[in-house]
């Protein structure tokens, strides 16, 4: 079977939806588990949002001038970040989504690095990317809810804005070892980005409460991060969903105690440069 892949096209978008859609949702069904993509029309304004973006390269498989697969690969900061990558039903087990990941690769030579999320249960894609040389870094856990305590007044809570930008890229370079920047200025206009400060010093961010797919966050201490999850929860009035790293024991128990509950684990994967992190974080769904 030849399979050719090339750059997607906003007229791929209608396809690529469908493929995306349907493919989270057969694996939702089969582990009775929630979809990353519950809906067709979720699934078509974000995948439009990342084929509209200059600093996101989209990749399509074809096969005989029939898109059968997709990729997507975020290349606003140093270290890039991949995925959605789907393969259509009928086609996946053969090959597709390595002649996918062959071309996404040899498109991110450039970058310092690569992250990717997958869920846990996906072992034939956590395989795909193993043989590619990605790493298992961090067991995260999707958790939902609205926490029991409120903010600690010693902290002051403002929107994340062209002011603060500069001093959370450093937080994030800091803690993560490279920087966002590019990330952050587009949530400035997009999402809802918050800070934390205490003493006038930002220790804390998140850069869109609205979803957690897109939604990533750091903090230099447990109190730090802790009262930006309920900062994140009085700002957006409901439920929240956040990526939450096994690592952060103290982090962990207390969202449990606050009566977050468990969704789904994910494997956070990485391939290239990776400085174990030096504080506390979640990651968007790309990593």
């Amino acid at each position: 079977m030849k399979i050719t892949t090339r750059a997607i096209k906003k007229v791929d978008l209608n396809v690529c939806s469908e493929i995306v859609y349907e493919s989270f949702g057969a694996f939702s069904r089969r582990h009775n588990s929630s979809s990353d993509f519950p809906t067709l029309e979720f699934t078509k304004t974000l995948l439009g949002n990342l084929i509209d973006h200059p600093l996101i390269d989209g990749i399509v498989a074809e096969k005989n001038s029939r898109v059968i697969g997709c990729n997507f690969l975020d290349e606003r900061d140093p270290i890039f970040r991949m995925g959605p990558l789907c393969v259509h039903q009928e086609f996946q087990g053969h090959g597709v989504g390595k002649k996918i990941m062959e071309k996404t690769l040899d498109q991110a030579k450039v970058s310092k690095g690569i992250r990717l999320l997958v869920d846990v249960a996906n072992l034939n894609a956590i395989s795909l990317y193993t043989s590619f040389g990605f790493q298992i870094k961090e067991l995260m856990f999707l958790v939902e809810g609205e926490p029991k305590d409120i903010p600690n007044t010693k902290y002051d809570f403002a929107p994340l804005t062209m002011d603060s930008l500069k001093e959370c890229s450093s937080l994030c370079q800091n803690i993560l070892g490279y920087s966002r920047a590019r990330e952050l200025k587009d949530s400035i206009t997009y999402f809802s980005p918050i800070i934390v400060k205490k003493d006038g010093v930002v220790t804390a961010y998140s850069s869109g409460i609205s979803s957690w797919f897109v939604n990533h966050g750091v903090g230099e201490t447990f109190e730090d991060i802790k009262n930006l999850i309920l900062g994140m929860a009085f700002s957006a009035q409901k439920p929240i969903s956040f990526l939450l790293a096994s690592r952060h024991d103290e982090l962990f128990h207390w969202c449990l105690k606050n009566g977050f509950r468990i969704n789904k684990p994910l494997a956070f994967m990485s391939i290239g440069l990776y400085q174990e992190p030096k504080g506390y974080f979640f990651p968007s769904v790309s990593g």
